[in-house]
């Protein structure tokens, strides 16, 4: 191996080791700001307050994120990320439809039903009508950019011919809308579910129903 290609592979190694370290920081920082958001509300919680319960500098923060709206929209955007890595990793032509749609669904109820993610819901729509710019950027960010995720692989399947969806957003709602519906609702009101289905269970009843109301 010449000395070029060894310097090549440290560098390509460097890269990655601060690829990872950033990545790191970054899950720190928004973690940080979570918890501070969540005590302590939007207006609240501080950019100084952020540095300091995560130990990190302003700086570090502004170099992985413009202020504290894009903290706030980062924290929706990473859970859309977890939940729409079944509808973008996987090969639209030859996709298995109901597995993926199973998947989607499974990644959804348990997210949504994470005592994190109703507080954070809780946290929104407590905090919307003070920072109507900020609730807009979030839900563009999180339920709008999911339904769109979620519109445009059920168009792709329609033009397949496995399924048969003339609006795709307006499906895209209907899944999501049957998927957590009142079971979400009960969660963020503490009142408990009249019957308990499994994550597994409420997500192939979902499925199935779907699949009943578009199938080609």
């Amino acid at each position: 191996m010449g000395p070029m290609v060894a310097r090549d592979r440290e560098s390509a190694a460097s890269a990655a080791v601060g690829a990872r370290a950033r990545a790191t920081k970054r899950d720190l920082i928004l973690d940080t700001a979570r918890e501070l958001f969540l005590a302590h509300g939007f207006e609240g919680t501080s950019i100084d307050q952020i540095a300091e319960a995560a130990a990190v500098s302003r700086q570090t923060i502004y170099n992985n994120f413009d202020g504290k709206e894009a903290l706030f929209r980062a924290l929706t955007g990473r859970l859309v990320d977890h939940l729409v890595e079944p509808l973008v990793s996987r090969d639209p032509e030859s996709d298995d439809v109901a597995r993926t749609l199973t998947d989607l669904a499974e990644r959804m109820l348990s997210v949504a039903m994470l005592p994190s993610s109703l507080a954070l819901y809780r946290l929104v729509v407590t905090e919307a009508p003070k920072f109507p710019d900020v609730a807009r950027q979030i839900y563009e960010t999180g339920a709008e950019r999911a339904a769109k995720a979620l519109g445009a692989y059920l168009a792709a399947q329609s033009a397949r011919g496995i399924l048969a969806v003339d609006d795709p957003q307006l499906a895209a709602e209907h899944f999501f809308g049957m998927l957590v519906g009142h079971r979400q609702y009960r969660a963020l009101l503490g009142v408990a579910e009249p019957v308990a289905h499994s994550v597994e269970s409420r997500a192939a009843r979902t499925v199935r129903a779907f699949l009943r109301a578009y199938g080609a």
